[in-house]
């Protein structure tokens, strides 16, 4: 039986394969330099190129093309024992790892695929020591400091998060986590909306010795052939490569403010420099959109 999104899938494959855009060829960076390849590559770049094949040979074109699923969105993938969920709405999605590996991935909100912006600005992915440096996690959210002055990120943590998905459907998919920080009374929540054309996130952390919230956004500036072309207000962050364009907003009503911290990261999909913005109070409302 041919499937209505398998021609789909097929004709993908046949003019390139941009489905597959984060693990061909359009990493600028060498192999050499062993960025934007894993070391698992031989086997995966494999296995997805023979299903490519097989997906264009038995397309068949009296099949009308519908969309997959991928394309309509309405739902949250969690799957027990796995720490990562994805959730989507319209066709855009995030990608959330529940308990980072620190070697590939940190703990936190690590990509946000905005169906009508650039897939590497999203961000694609979080820093991590394989290609960032030993003791480095950065991904989107929060970080806070206690009344000694020690900052802690969300990023840094190994602490499962209780997972609730609050909505699904293809206009919006809304999820909380809510995690128990160890050795304290302090709980954190992020409340994520994911919508067609934009992701809202909303982090509040409570309890005792919270002197200040910030959040961090590991922004791609170098993808390995262009520099990523910033524009930054006080609140509002916009950035493009290759006529595609990804916004960064903060949606809290006080003097809060967007700094770059001038750290050049290693990436796998190039050089990242981590902004940030603090705000009064335990709680921050922010947005990843598109110009559309």
């Amino acid at each position: 039986m041919q499937l209505p999104h398998f021609n789909s899938y097929g004709m993908y494959n046949e003019a390139g394969n941009p489905l597959s855009y984060d693990l061909f060829s359009r990493h600028y960076l060498t192999v050499m330099l062993h960025r934007g390849y894993r070391s698992f590559a031989y086997s995966t770049y494999s296995d997805l190129l023979w299903k490519g094949v097989q997906s264009w040979q038995f397309a068949d074109d009296a099949v009308k093309e519908k969309p997959c699923p991928a394309d309509l969105g309405g739902f949250a993938l969690i799957t027990p024992g796995f720490h990562k969920l994805f959730a989507n709405a319209g066709g855009t999605y995030i990608e959330y790892d529940t308990n980072g590996d620190y070697k590939y991935n940190p703990t936190g909100l690590i990509r946000i695929h905005l169906k009508d912006g650039h897939s590497q600005l999203g961000p694609s992915d979080g820093c991590a020591s394989l290609y960032s440096g030993a003791g480095i996690n950065y991904a989107v959210g929060p970080a806070w400091k206690d009344a000694k002055g020690n900052w802690t990120k969300l990023a840094d943590l190994s602490t499962t998060p209780d997972v609730e998905v609050l909505q699904e459907s293809p206009d919006q998919t809304k999820l909380t986590l809510t995690y128990m920080l160890k050795d304290s009374d302090r709980s954190l929540t992020e409340l994520i909306t994911v919508k067609p054309d934009q992701v809202i996130i909303e982090d509040s952390i409570s309890g005792k010795g919270i002197e200040q919230l910030r959040v961090y956004y590991p922004m791609l500036v170098f993808n390995g052939k262009d520099k990523t072309k910033i524009q930054m207000g006080q609140k509002r962050l916009r950035m493009q490569l290759e006529k595609k364009s990804v916004n960064f907003e903060i949606l809290n009503s006080d003097e809060s403010k967007l700094v770059r911290t001038g750290q050049t990261l290693k990436h796998r999909n190039g050089l990242v420099e981590p902004l940030y913005f603090d705000v009064d109070g335990q709680s921050a409302k922010y947005r990843i959109y598109t110009d559309k």
